[in-house]
Formats: structure tokens, C-alpha cells, sequence
């Protein structure tokens, strides 16, 4: 479940469901993603610099997510918190496209924190 994978006929009511144990793999691999709390989806959240430093990231996310054809709910609160979901909404849950697509958003999509939340993050 990397960046050099597809996520071609990701959203099929025929999309097998991930195990507990593929999805702890998922997430140890992709260490800026959690599990939401109902577990059904993954999220990365993070202060940007600024509400334009969000947007780009948002945009680069949003040709990602056209491109593979696998869309995640996006947020910006505050006018810099960003937040991505990602989840197999056929199927209700997590599948190896969701993986995919948080691989391709990480390499693919460069995001500006804000200094003070990459210092308490550790990303500074």
C-alpha cells in the first residue's frame, strides 16, 4: 500500500474491508495518519501556516483525489486547521485504497505548518 499503487475501482460495494491487523500495518507505515474514532476512516490533521499555505495543500490533495478517483472529506476550521478523511464509503470502512491514497497524498502533497505546531508535532 504505497504511492506507486492504484486506486483504480476503489469505491465498489465489492471492495473487501481491511483486517484489524492490515489496517495497524497501514498505520504504522503512514505515521501522520490516525484512526478516526468510530474507526471507519483515517484522518491526518495539522495547522497550516496560514489560510493560503491550507488552500494549496487542499488543491494538491484535490488533484491527487481526482486523479486516483478516490475522494476524501476535507476541512479547514480556524482558518488554518486542516483536516483530510479518508474511507471506502461503499463499504462503510477502511480498504487498501484508503492506504493508497494517504501514501499518494504524502508524497505528492507538501504541506506548510505552522512553526509552533510542527515544534509540538515534532516536525520541526
Amino acid at each position: 500500500m504505497d504511492e506507486k499503487s492504484s486506486c483504480e475501482g476503489a469505491c465498489s460495494r465489492d471492495t473487501p474491508r481491511l483486517s484489524e491487523s492490515s489496517i495497524e500495518e497501514g498505520l504504522r507505515q503512514r505515521p501522520l495518519w490516525r484512526r478516526t474514532a468510530d474507526g471507519r476512516a483515517i484522518s491526518r490533521a495539522f495547522t497550516s501556516k496560514n489560510w493560503s499555505a491550507a488552500m494549496e495543500f487542499l488543491n494538491a490533495v484535490s488533484v491527487v483525489a481526482e486523479r486516483e478517483g478516490h475522494h476524501p472529506d476535507v476541512a479547514i476550521k480556524n482558518y488554518r486547521d486542516v483536516e483530510v478523511v479518508i474511507a471506502t464509503h461503499a463499504i462503510g470502512g477502511l480498504s487498501r485504497f484508503d492506504f493508497i491514497l494517504a501514501a499518494k497524498i504524502d508524497a505528492e502533497c507538501a504541506a506548510t505548518y505552522s512553526p509552533k505546531w510542527a515544534r509540538e508535532n515534532g516536525l520541526a
